[in-house]
C-alpha cells in the first residue's frame, strides 16, 4: 500500500531532518549522539518497510542502523573515525586568512612531510585540562612531535592547551587572555618536553 502524498512528504521530511541532525552532531564532535540519531532514522525506515514489504526502505533502514551503530561503538571503543568530520572542520578553521592545516605545515620546520589530526574518547581522559575536546596534531607520524589544541564547537575555534602550541600559534590566544602553565597534577610524560597550559582572563588577575 502506497502512502498518501501528504504522509509521504512528512516521512521524507522527517528522515531528512534526522539525517541532517546526524551530520550536525558529527561535525560538533558528538558522534555518539549522531549515531543514535542515525539509528532512529534507520528504524523509521526499517519498521514500516518491513510490514509493507518495501525492499528499498528495509535496506536503507538496515544501512542507517549499521552506520549509526558503528559510530556509537566507535566512540565507546576509543576509535578515531567517528570524529573525522569534526577533525576536518577543525583543520579548516581560518585564522588571518589561512586555515589551520596550512599554518601547521608552514610552522613545523623544514623537515615537515605530513600531519595527522587525531581525537578519540581516550584523549579526553589523558588531557583533562581541555575544556571541550582535545585535538592532537602529530607531525611526520612522530608520536612525540605534536601540537595540542582544545576544539571549541560552540565558537568553532581551536585553543592552545600546551605552552609550545601557544608559542607556535599565538593568534589562537583570545584577546584579553594569557597563557598559564599547568604542571601540577598532570602527567608530564604525556607532553614530551612540552607543558600543559590554560588560558586565564587577564582582568581576573586584578
Amino acid at each position: 500500500m502506497n502512502l498518501a502524498p501528504g504522509k509521504k512528504f512528512v516521512l521524507i521530511s522527517g528522515i531528512l531532518v534526522l539525517f541532517i541532525g546526524f551530520w550536525v552532531l558529527a561535525f560538533l564532535g558528538r558522534a555518539d549522539l549522531g549515531g543514535a540519531v542515525l539509528g532512529v532514522t534507520g528504524l523509521v525506515l526499517f519498521v514500516p518497510g518491513l510490514f509493507k514489504r518495501s525492499l528499498p526502505r528495509v535496506c536503507g533502514g538496515v544501512l542507517a542502523v549499521l552506520i549509526g551503530g558503528a559510530y556509537i561503538f566507535g566512540t565507546w571503543f576509543e576509535s578515531e573515525f567517528p570524529f573525522s568530520a569534526t577533525l576536518w572542520l577543525a583543520s579548516q578553521t581560518r585564522i588571518n586568512g589561512s586555515n589551520m592545516a596550512d599554518l601547521v605545515r608552514v610552522r613545523s620546520g623544514d623537515s615537515y612531510t605530513d600531519q595527522h589530526w587525531h581525537h578519540c574518547t581516550w584523549c579526553d581522559v589523558v588531557y583533562p585540562h581541555a575544556p571541550h575536546m582535545a585535538v592532537q596534531v602529530s607531525i611526520n607520524a612522530n608520536r612525540r612531535d605534536f601540537y595540542l589544541f582544545d576544539w571549541d564547537p560552540k565558537h568553532l575555534r581551536l585553543l592552545p592547551i600546551t605552552t609550545r602550541t601557544a608559542r607556535v600559534f599565538p593568534e589562537l590566544i583570545p584577546n584579553g587572555y594569557r597563557v598559564e602553565p599547568l604542571g601540577t597534577g598532570l602527567n608530564p610524560q604525556l607532553y614530551f618536553h612540552d607543558q600543559p597550559c590554560g588560558l586565564v582572563l587577564k582582568s581576573m588577575e586584578n
